[in-house]
């Protein structure tokens, strides 16, 4: 029976994984082991783009463009090979590193480059919208995103109104009527990589929670988490949408309220469940015996723990913290410039497991 050892990837460069194992696996077919080497997908919070495009092999694409308050930013996204599914990385337009910290104004912020971003990138193919790395310094609970789509807001006297953090309150009434209905029939997937969600008002609200990131004093937390608190009111009212309220609509510094209130097909999820779903991580998971990983990847890791999968984790750290399926080897310094010591390395983990039936 072929034994089949899963490699996390080595170098986080593709080609040059790639390479290492299929160099191993020449090498398993001269000594005549009964064993395959496979490259498994990088997983990883720090940037769930590349993560899930290294999955599908396709590249990370970028934009240029004049991001809040007019600050450059660069738009990253991604398709899948059948360009079906667009995923758009929410931090690189609306981050906490897209505008200085002096330059925030929590009160005048918006989501409305995301609507710009999205009306560049979705193409006639697209079904699914994904939407990741949701970290907003945008205080208008994703409203902006829909008004530049084509939803129209008014306040009370019957205006229409430019949507900004400090005036979601004033909302009164909306209109679809200059929407293009497309956007209504897109499947909506929201990633959030908060295991604990808070509730969109109140003191432990998201106006407080994410101070830090929008860059709000304490007057204008309170002004905006007021705000907040009409804006949910009114259009849970007005669209009969108790949900609204509830923690889930919170993830992305609230662009998940404005998708569940406005679009037909959303859903929200964690994002480590997320690349479970969309990578088939469990049937591949199946297929492999033991996994060769580094130890840096620290949310592969917890997924493997979570299977119970025998685990081979490549000391890189000074600090190691080893589950019950993992076994921690010597410390090694993974470069590109050190081939063969990799190369070296990998055939003693392979022979030691190959020796144990000897």
């Amino acid at each position: 029976m072929t034994e089949v050892y899963a490699i996390a990837p080595i170098l986080d460069e593709i080609k040059t994984d790639e390479n290492l194992v299929k160099k191993f696996n020449e090498y398993l077919m001269q000594e005549n082991v009964s064993a395959e080497a496979r490259l498994f997908s990088f997983v990883d919070h720090n940037d769930p783009l590349k993560m899930i495009l290294n999955y599908n092999k396709q590249p990370i694409k970028f934009l240029l463009e004049d991001g809040l308050f007019g600050f450059s930013i660069k738009p990253k996204y991604g398709y899948t090979k059948d360009k079906k599914t667009v995923f758009l990385d929410i931090k690189s337009i609306i981050g906490p590193t897209t505008v200085p910290k002096i330059a925030k104004a929590p009160l005048i912020s918006n989501s409305e480059i995301i609507g710009s971003v999205l009306k560049k990138i979705v193409r006639s193919e697209t079904e699914k919208i994904v939407f990741m790395n949701v970290h907003s310094i945008a205080t208008d609970l994703g409203l902006g995103m829909f008004e530049e789509l084509g939803i129209t807001f008014y306040d009370a006297q019957g205006y229409p109104f430019k949507i900004s953090g400090g005036k979601i309150g004033q909302i009164s009434s909306f209109s679809y009527e200059a929407l293009d209905k497309k956007w209504l029939d897109y499947q909506y997937l929201i990633l959030s990589d908060k295991k604990e969600l808070d509730p969109l008002v109140g003191e432990q609200g998201i106006s407080y929670q994410n101070q830090d990131l929008t860059g709000a004093s304490n007057e204008i937390v309170k002004v905006l988490d007021r705000e907040t608190e009409k804006c949910v009111q009114t259009i849970s009212r007005l669209l009969n949408k108790p949900s609204l309220t509830e923690p889930i609509a919170s993830v992305g510094n609230g662009l998940g309220f404005a998708c569940l209130a406005f679009m037909r097909h959303v859903e929200i999820i964690d994002q480590l469940d997320a690349f479970v779903k969309l990578a088939d991580f469990e049937e591949r998971l199946q297929q492999a015996d033991y996994f060769i990983i580094p130890e840096k990847y620290t949310t592969f890791r917890q997924i493997l723990a979570e299977h119970s999968v025998p685990t081979m984790v490549i000391k890189t750290q000074s600090v190691s913290s080893i589950s019950d399926n993992e076994i921690l080897l010597p410390y090694f310094d993974f470069t590109p410039e050190n081939m063969i010591g990799i190369f070296d390395y990998l055939k003693i983990v392979v022979r030691l497991l190959y020796f144990r039936s000897h």
